[in-house]
Order: structure tokens, then sequence, then C-alpha cells
């Protein structure tokens, strides 16, 4: 077989799996079979099949269309684009935004009015991430909490000049280890609270160490005022909810990225809801 048709081949069988292993936007049960020599050697799309991910759509809010009909729209050029016929499709999978979601004007309503057997379901991972995101607002000590949070990590990098000073104080607390970046809170992006959680709790001591350091320095510094104010804000309270919220978001971070991928099946995804469950149960009896 020449080269190039050995290219040609490869290309399609790669795009078909990216077809069929995409969990977030479609699903596929077959590609249709080439009926002759011509169609066998038909050009294929030189770009890969671009998959509509949840965890990526921050950064293409200004490229994709939110109105459903301008949604419909790209996603029928994409598969027309792809050589995906929809007749083929046979579920989807998206946030709950009504946009997505609606039952009579909403993007899996449009997609369905053109195949009936493609079936919406709520994306899993993302209902996962919305009852974090709800849980955190459960309680009073938490929402003060995830609020502390956002503002050291806002204080903490909001000036280069305190950034520095963060590094330099993990550098001298923590010789020989990398440098843990605070991370910044999300509601849309998933784990980010895990990851926010646990760089807090490993810089703890380095961001008490710079707190002090702006609070004592002669001659005072214009942010004194602020640094003070986390210092008291890290009180008993906030550490105990640092040490009861990061094991459970580590949990459920293991959850949501199980969720995410590909070839995942309802029957797993129960699975792995079921686990978290359990886990969490046996943490509140602990």
């Amino acid at each position: 077989m020449p080269r190039r048709d050995r290219i040609r081949k490869e290309k399609q069988r790669e795009l078909q799996q990216a077809a069929r292993g995409s969990s977030s936007l479609l699903s596929w049960v077959k590609q249709p079979e080439p009926t002759s020599k011509e169609d066998e050697d038909a050009d294929v799309p030189d770009e890969p099949l671009p998959i509509i991910n949840d965890e990526d759509e921050e950064e293409r809010s200004e490229s994709i269309p939110e109105s459903c009909q301008e949604l419909e729209k790209t996603v029928l050029s994409l598969l027309q684009k792809n050589g995906l016929e929809l007749k083929n499709l046979y579920g989807q999978g998206y946030d709950g935004a009504a946009n997505m979601s609606g039952m009579y004007k909403g993007l899996q309503a449009r997609i369905r009015a053109h195949n009936e057997k493609a079936l919406y379901v709520h994306c899993k991972a993302h209902c996962l991430n919305l009852v974090l995101v709800e849980a955190s607002k459960s309680n009073k000590h938490f929402i003060t909490f995830f609020n502390i949070v956002e503002k050291l990590y806002a204080f903490c990098n909001g000036s280069p000049k305190r950034h520095a000073a963060l590094v330099k104080c993990q550098q001298s607390l923590y010789p020989g280890q990398l440098v843990l970046e605070l991370q910044q809170l999300s509601d849309t992006r998933w784990a980010c609270r895990e990851a926010a959680l646990k760089a807090l709790q490993r810089n703890l001591n380095a961001v008490l160490k710079l707190l002090d350091d702006i609070i004592d320095i002669d001659p005072p510094d214009l942010a004194r005022g602020d640094a003070q104010m986390y210092r008291h804000a890290i009180n008993f309270i906030f550490l105990l909810c640092l040490e009861i919220a990061t094991p459970v978001f580590k949990v459920t971070a293991v959850a949501s990225d199980s969720l995410q991928e590909e070839g995942l099946d309802h029957s797993t995804a129960y699975k792995v809801i079921d686990g978290v469950l359990r886990t969490l149960q046996t943490m509140r009896s602990e």
C-alpha cells in the first residue's frame, strides 16, 4: 500500500476513535463503511476532530457561540466537516446550562429533532462539581473560609513584589523543594478547589511568614493593614476548615477525573459516585 494511503487510513482511524471516545459532546454507534474504492481513497481532513469539552469551555468562550441556534449550526457543521453522519449519533452529554440542556429549544433538543436516538445525559462530572460548589456554600464557616482562601490568593499573587517575597519564604522554609504556586478558586473549572486547598495547606507556613514580614517591616508597607487582617483571619476555625475540606476535595477530585475518562458508561459512573458517598460517610463517622 502506498505511504500516502497508509497515512490517510491512520488519520481516519484516529478520527473515528476520537468520535467514539468523546464523553463530553458526542457518542457514536458506528462509522459508515466505505461503499466504493473512491470512498475508501477519499481525502481525510487534515485537522483532528475538535471535541467540545466542558473543562475547556472558558478558553473557548469567545469562539463558541452561545445561542442555541448558533450552537446547533456549529455542531452540524463540525460533523459535516469531519465526515460524521448524524444518524449514527446515539448520545449527547453537556452541562446543565439552559442553552445546552433546554427541553424544547436547547442544543440537545435541536439535535434530537434531527435524530431522536441522540439521548441527552447531564455530564456526571459537571453534576459532581455543582454539588461541591453548593456544598461549599452550605455552612457559614466554610463560606468565610473559601472567601479568605480566594483573598489570600489575590493578595499574594496580585503584586509581583509580594509574589516574589512568597517564593523566597518558600525557598527559605523548604530548601530544595519545588515552589508551589497558590491556586485561584473557580466555580466552573474541575477540581480547582482541591488544587487550591492542597497548595495552601503546603504553603501555609510560607504565607504566614510573608504576612508577618509585611506587618513587622519598617518603614511600614502600604499593604500592612491587609496583611494584618488576613493574619488575624487565619485562626482556629480557618485551620479546622482547611483540615476538614482538603481530604474531602482530594476524594472528589479523583472521582471527577474518573468521570471524565473516555469510554465511561452509566454503570461505571454510578459506581464512582457510590464509592465517593461511601468514602465520605466513612470520613464523617471516624
